[in-house]
């Protein structure tokens, strides 16, 4: 939800008129919970995944072979048209069964860890850096790594893979957890770790305009 009751106030906030596209969504999502609104990404996740292969799947099945042959790495290769189906319906069905409700599961979580309980007893730990460092990536409480690395280890405890394949993917999560507390702009981890030198209550007033200024 966002933190302004109307749009004068927003607009006395910002010291600014907001423009079209900031006036239309917070029409939208002025009185929606922030929770409802975090569901909007499994449904934009589904947008962008079916909207961006488009062109190049139109190209493949409408353009002539002599013209898209030139610019195929393998142009001898055709994919049957329910071989394509059958990708797009297998992503979509992994997406709504294991992406969206890992979606839904996680808000939750992050919002008890920054609640004035959670955040007392358990995610202060997490932002004694408030300017992180990438070794602080995993600085936290006992109970916020056991709770948040059961996503990391649950895929490959349910299907396991090659000891290489697993150690790969231990790198690229901790590749991805380091660059996000590296302190550096390459993300929104700088804005989020500043947040952490107020109190907790004052923290919990927050979260909505973190929420909206990640989603607007």
């Amino acid at each position: 939800m966002l933190a302004y009751q109307s749009l004068q106030e927003a607009e006395l906030s910002l010291g600014r008129e907001l423009t079209y596209a900031e006036t239309i969504w917070f029409n939208y999502s002025a009185n929606k919970s922030d929770y409802f609104l975090f569901c909007h990404n499994i449904i934009f996740l589904f947008f962008v995944f079916s909207l961006v292969p488009l062109p190049v799947l139109l190209m493949e099945l409408k353009m002539s072979k002599k013209n898209v042959d030139k610019f195929k790495i393998q142009p001898k290769v055709r994919i049957p048209k329910a071989d394509m189906f059958r990708c797009y319906k297998d992503v979509m069905m992994m997406f709504f069964f294991v992406v969206g409700p890992l979606q839904l599961v996680s808000y939750p979580v992050i919002k008890v860890f920054h609640c004035k309980w959670g955040y007392d007893k358990i995610h202060r730990v997490h932002h004694e850096f408030t300017a992180p460092i990438g070794f602080a990536a995993p600085y936290a409480h006992w109970a916020e790594v056991l709770v948040l690395g059961i996503p990391s280890f649950l895929g490959p405890a349910i299907v396991p893979g090659h000891m290489i394949t697993f150690w790969l993917w231990i790198i690229l999560r901790q590749i991805e957890a380091i660059e996000t507390h590296s302190g550096y702009a390459y993300s929104l981890a700088l804005f989020h770790h500043s947040l952490s030198s107020f109190s907790s209550i004052l923290l919990g007033q927050l979260l909505p305009i973190e929420f909206s200024v990640c989603n607007g």
